[in-house]
């Protein structure tokens, strides 16, 4: 039966929040530094046809999972990608899609100021997530395998790749959400023979 074999749900996103403790500005005529509490929120939505959106943001979900309703998604610092399933286990590739909206003209006078700015850098995020069960809900959250950023430097083609230490106060577990103005999906699960690709 489908609803028995590991399968993403489409009709929502997978959420989870993280927060930690940072050492805040030095009080005047005080030697104490006070702690500030700070807090983001990480999104993933699935669709269908093996495409994903990631997102983190200090913005809370009731001001975001609405904006990710559409693949064509604007949110400043989306990322956009593909996904396959393999068993429990999905694997993603994503890319950080451009939402710089300034002019051609200011943006090649930027850049000829500074070539060594973000656009001479070309990064691709891979990531492998397990699909587990919550206590209630079958194939409900997300737990990191592995994350990575690989950065190709156009000019010099110089490459690297960082792997993320996946703590669990960083990377938590992502629990699906159901988000109403969604439409939900019934689908087959996608074949594991897909390859990943972006664009």
């Amino acid at each position: 039966m489908y609803f028995k074999r590991p399968h993403l749900n489409y009709h929502g996103c997978y959420i989870s929040r993280c927060t930690y403790f940072r050492q805040g500005e030095m009080i005047l005529d005080s030697f104490y530094r006070p702690y500030q509490m700070v807090e983001y929120f990480r999104y993933i939505r699935f669709f269908p046809d093996g495409q994903m959106l990631m997102l983190t943001s200090p913005d809370p979900p009731v001001m975001i999972v609405g904006k990710m309703k559409s693949r064509n998604c604007g949110l400043q610092g989306i990322l956009f990608g593909y996904y396959k399933m393999n068993g429990n286990q999905i694997t993603g590739i994503l890319k950080r899609r451009r939402t710089d909206h300034t002019p051609t003209m200011f943006r090649y006078r930027r850049k000829n100021r500074n070539n060594q700015n973000e656009d001479s850098i070309e990064q691709t995020f891979n990531l492998k997530l397990e699909l587990t069960h919550s206590k209630n809900r079958r194939h409900s959250v997300l737990m990191w395998i592995s994350y990575s950023i690989h950065s190709k430097y156009r000019l010099s083609g110089q490459e690297n790749v960082a792997e993320f230490e996946l703590k669990d106060d960083t990377y938590p577990a992502l629990v699906f959400s159901k988000v109403k103005s969604y439409t939900a999906v019934a689908s087959k699960p996608l074949s594991a023979n897909i390859h990943l690709r972006y664009g």
